[in-house]
């Protein structure tokens, strides 16, 4: 059942508002921060894991060799870090994120003042006030 024009107005007004309140997390949850590069970080992760896989067997069949083992752990957990974490951006590089309102620098407010902008509008709607 596709949304009418005034619920596709609000849901677009309510996603303008989550990049205004907190743009990294909503890039986070469109997943617009993957990029070309995410099967490369992939595929070193992949690799990473299955060298530490191999360092933790020959350090356990090899009997006292502890220390291979926790090698080969460290980098399996680091090549898994490694292929879920976003890449570290420059400053020259920044996501395709919706620009900001005019005059409204988000650094001023807090949290709670999306909370309550969400509050008044459910209840003028409530009251059939509506926008």
């Amino acid at each position: 059942m596709p949304l009418s024009d005034h619920e596709q107005k609000l849901l677009q007004q309510m996603e303008q508002a989550l990049y205004a309140e907190d743009p990294k997390f909503a890039t986070t949850l469109t997943g617009r921060g993957r990029g070309v590069g995410s099967l490369s970080r992939a595929l070193v992760g992949l690799g990473s894991v299955v060298v530490g896989l191999t360092l933790v067997i020959v350090g356990i069949a090899a009997g006292p060799l502890l220390w291979v083992s926790v090698i080969g752990f460290v980098v399996m957990f680091g090549g898994v870090v490694f292929a879920v974490a976003a890449p570290a951006r420059t400053a020259g590089s920044r996501s395709s994120t919706p620009s900001r309102r005019p005059g409204s620098s988000g650094q001023g407010r807090g949290r709670s003042s999306f909370v309550q902008r969400m509050e008044e509008r459910w209840e003028r709607r409530s009251e059939g006030g509506g926008y």
